[in-house]
């Protein structure tokens, strides 16, 4: 049984474009775990027949978040074909509420849960919130009772190496939440995809021998622009990985400002 996965941060300082729609539409995905979701860019994804939720629709209507700011995009869990929602729920204790959504799905009769997340940027929001935001998605994988999966747009790390010891964190960045230790159990599909499949590894560190492991967003103020790996997929080791594809060029051209990442799984 598998389970096709995209997780993007779509961009939410404008509504969702035609290309964006293309694009997902092209991952072949049955679920798409989005970040920076704009009520309108939401609408047009249902349209298309995209079907889920987002986290605006959950929150009050006078929510606030950072300095009293309404926020202008939330994180969705969408789906298509025969995956459906069965029910969709803000992540406890989220310090930034509207970047984390937990959905439980139901997947040819297998119930699985779906997380779509970011973490709030360490420069705005201080490191405090930026583990919170990690501890509390953290507890709701232990809390899950299912199968979990979870894509992220997770602002870090500053420098991704091929050695995990040799990756510089951002001061405010959990790194543990995101190391093979981690009590939550999810790992991040790409490593999983590399250590079964050496000739795609051995690929990769030609083409980037300092890093990073793959290429989602680029910091393009630096000069040179600094290429980052800032969204991941992770799932729990009872989930098999059998393809990993991040489409960051495509994603740049479709008209956001990081890569899709996306994931075959198998159930």
């Amino acid at each position: 049984m598998e389970l096709r996965v995209a997780s993007w941060n779509v961009d939410g300082w404008h509504t969702i474009r035609d290309e964006q729609l293309r694009l997902l539409d092209d991952s072949g995905a049955d679920v798409a775990l989005l970040q920076e979701v704009t009520p309108s860019s939401l609408d047009r994804l249902r349209e298309v027949g995209w079907r889920g939720t987002a986290t605006l629709e959950l929150v009050d209507d006078d929510h606030t978040e950072r300095r009293g700011a309404m926020p202008r995009f939330s994180c969705a869990v969408l789906v298509r074909g025969d995956v459906t929602v069965v029910s969709s729920s803000l992540v406890t204790g989220a310090p930034s509420p509207v970047r984390a959504l937990s959905a439980q799905l139901r997947v040819q009769g297998k119930p699985v849960t779906a997380i779509s997340a970011a973490l709030p940027p360490g420069s705005m929001w201080g490191r405090h919130a930026k583990v919170g935001q990690a501890d509390a998605i953290a507890r709701a994988v232990e809390d899950a009772g299912t199968s979990v999966i979870i894509g992220m747009d997770r602002n870090g790390p500053k420098f991704e190496r091929w050695q995990p010891a040799s990756t510089e964190w951002w001061p405010e960045d959990p790194a543990s939440f995101f190391g093979d230790g981690a009590s939550h159990g999810c790992r991040d599909v790409l490593d999983r995809w590399h250590k079964a499949n050496p000739d795609v590894l051995s690929e990769a560190m030609r083409e980037r021998p300092d890093g990073p492991r793959e290429v989602s967003y680029v910091e393009d103020r630096a000069d040179p622009p600094i290429p980052r790996r800032y969204d991941l997929i992770m799932a729990d080791s009872a989930l098999a990985v059998l393809d990993v594809r991040y489409r960051y060029r495509d994603a740049i051209e479709a008209g956001s400002d990081h890569g899709l990442v996306g994931a075959t799984i198998s159930l």
